[in-house]
């Protein structure tokens, strides 16, 4: 997993919800995409968007992943297997969305 972020990348609450830093791409053919959230916190949140999610029927990455730490956002992806089913659910509840909707 070749990513590399700025080790002086910081928090400014005053930007919560824009990127602290283009998003950069890892996995087989580039399958997944991490990148830095600025928040209303005292630290940036990584998010991990997945292109070939499972679940997607809009044709465009889908956020699949929300972390404090790069290392956890990245764990377990750019091996070419898929999120755990119980991620997915966890990540898609949040936005209002569980797996087996028809909605």
């Amino acid at each position: 997993m070749a990513v590399s972020f700025p080790p002086t990348l910081s928090n400014n609450p005053m930007l919560k919800g824009s990127p602290a830093a283009p998003k950069q791409r890892f996995g087989d053919g580039g399958r997944y995409a991490v990148w830095p959230i600025h928040t209303r916190f005292d630290a940036v949140e990584w998010f991990v968007a997945d292109a070939e999610h499972p679940f997607s029927d809009m044709n465009h990455a889908e956020v699949i992943r929300q972390a404090e730490t790069l290392e956890l956002a990245m764990k377990g992806l750019g091996d070419d297997s898929p999120p755990p089913l119980a991620e997915l659910a966890h990540v898609s509840g949040v936005y209002g969305w569980h797996p087996g909707d028809d909605a």
